[in-house]
């Protein structure tokens, strides 16, 4: 269920809404969803990074990429 909520805008907005083809509160709520999207995928990003920072970090993960690099170079030929 949704609620009725009042926002002010500007005369320069009022206009820009005013050309377009959708309702006022369709694309408030489009532009809502995509900030949070994109908010969302920006946390996920950094959160991501963190953990591969971690993970690197770690002496069994630098142990698995020595053993990695060293079977790889008795595997080429």
């Amino acid at each position: 269920m949704g609620k009725t909520i009042s926002i002010y805008l500007d005369d320069k907005f009022i206009s820009i809404l005013k050309k377009q083809d959708k309702s006022v509160s369709g694309i408030v709520k489009e532009a809502l969803d995509l900030y949070f999207k994109t908010s969302e995928r920006k946390k996920g990003f950094f959160q991501v990074m963190e953990n591969a920072e971690k993970i690197g970090m770690s002496e069994a993960f630098k142990r698995a990429e020595r053993e990695w690099l060293k079977n790889r170079e008795s595997d080429r030929w």
